[in-house]
């Protein structure tokens, strides 16, 4: 049965919206306090610019424009005007897991026949095969946590996560048995000498053949990524240019797909490739521009994401603010309004090989809070600011579009290995979603 349109549950609604809120402050760092307002910015061929005047699209430097959903809280909804179902697949409901006080962090086994989701802010993991069956459950109790640290290791017969206890004065993280249950190792912090809001992982992401994870530690702090071996999590490098204070921070992390470059997405809007190997940076994508207010944060990109066959990247950002008009950044007697700012295409593409914009899809998106290919390399699916999960054919512009409203915050989005299910973390459900009627 494909979706219709249902009154969503108020608790689930209220539920959510906290948790969105949290999360929002948490990974905000004072810079996106965003003003989530839903809708497009398409209407007939005019596209809204930031001064509030209509003009005609640029196809020719806006190459797409689609959009479809996929998130959910209730039963969702098909948005009106949807078309095109015969190049964009069909998504329908398999189950809906529920979670109490919401689900994040969702990922899959790299075989596809589990997934792993947090829920309780943090303190439980559960692991369920591809039924729905719960495998494992992990209980962490005082474990708060709020971040994107959970991935399958040890050929998918371990998950990687968060520390298990919050008492635990000198633990990044753990690593779990997921058949027995147990805790069976833990990676000490990496700077033993600062404090545990320094040595807390903010963003975490494993290669294909989970060998290397890669770690963001420290969300207010100007720290480089880390990498670890999983066979005996031993620190074996660390990314000394992917960070520069004070507003150069790595804020996002993504392995292509056969593992030896490393994407680094950064709080000045640029995205480093790394060489795995060698750790040299093998191309510096300026994915939004300089910044517009001088000292003012930039435009922070909060997403990455290789396309399945490693020629293109997308990038999501989710920055909103308010600063001084020129010049300096500061208010005067010539400037004495804040101006808000917010980017007009906050999703855009770029060719790896020369770090070219392929594409950028336009609205009122922004904050992008999750991004995934389908392995097809067809289509990307991203959490847009309006609670809603769109599915985008970067390539396509006449693929037309469908958006799925929820009636809560959506979180996280996750695709099986083979493509066929799509993971959605919204409110207090995990939903699987059949994708059908896909053109491979």
């Amino acid at each position: 049965m494909l979706y219709s349109e249902s009154t969503p549950d108020k608790d689930a609604g209220a539920l959510s919206a906290r948790g969105a809120n949290c999360v929002r402050q948490w990974r905000g760092m004072a810079v996106s306090f965003v003003r989530r307002f839903a809708g497009s910015s398409q209407n007939g061929g005019l596209t809204h610019s930031p001064d509030r005047e209509w003009r005609p699209i640029d196809r020719g430097r806006r190459r797409t424009i689609c959009l479809l959903g996929a998130a959910l809280v209730a039963a969702p909804l098909i948005a009106p005007g949807a078309h095109a179902s015969n190049v964009l697949p069909e998504l329908r409901v398999l189950r809906r897991l529920p979670q109490p006080e919401g689900t994040f962090g969702v990922t899959w086994s790299s075989d596809g026949t589990r997934l792993a989701a947090y829920s309780k802010n943090g303190n439980l993991v559960t692991v369920w095969d591809a039924d729905g069956r719960v495998v494992q459950e992990f209980h962490r109790p005082g474990s708060f946590f709020l971040g994107n640290v959970l991935a399958f290791v040890a050929h998918d017969m371990q998950i990687v996560a968060s520390p298990d206890s919050y008492k635990s004065e000198d633990v990044a993280m753990s690593i779990y048995d997921i058949a027995s249950g147990k805790v069976v190792h833990e990676v000490p912090w990496p700077y033993p000498d600062q404090p545990s809001r320094v040595n807390t992982p903010y963003i975490l992401v494993v290669s294909p053949d989970q060998t290397l994870a890669a770690v963001i530690y420290g969300a207010v702090h100007d720290l480089p990524v880390v990498l670890y071996s999983t066979a005996d999590w031993t620190r074996v490098a660390v990314l000394e240019g992917s960070a520069h204070p004070p507003l150069e921070k790595p804020f996002s992390l993504a392995f292509s797909p056969n593992g030896q470059r490393l994407a680094v997405g950064r709080t000045d809007g640029h995205v480093r490739i790394y060489d795995v190997a060698s750790q040299r940076i093998m191309h510096d994508i300026d994915a939004f521009g300089p910044r517009k207010f001088g000292d003012a944060p930039g435009i922070v990109a909060d997403m990455v994401a290789f396309s399945p066959d490693g020629r293109m990247i997308a990038v999501g950002t989710g920055t909103d603010f308010l600063g001084w008009p020129y010049p300096g950044s500061h208010p005067s007697r010539h400037n004495r309004y804040l101006v808000e700012y917010r980017v007009p295409d906050p999703v855009r593409v770029f060719a790896v090989q020369d770090d070219t914009q392929m594409a950028s899809d336009t609205g009122r998106l922004e904050p992008i809070r999750s991004m995934a290919w389908h392995p097809s390399g067809r289509f990307l699916a991203f959490v847009a600011g309006d609670d809603t999960v769109r599915i985008w054919d970067p390539l396509h512009p006449d693929a037309g579009e469908k958006t799925i409203k929820p009636g809560g915050a959506a979180i996280t989005v996750s695709f099986s290995p083979d493509g066929s299910r799509l993971a959605v973390s919204a409110g207090i459900y995990l939903s699987i979603f059949e994708i059908i009627n896909e053109q491979q």
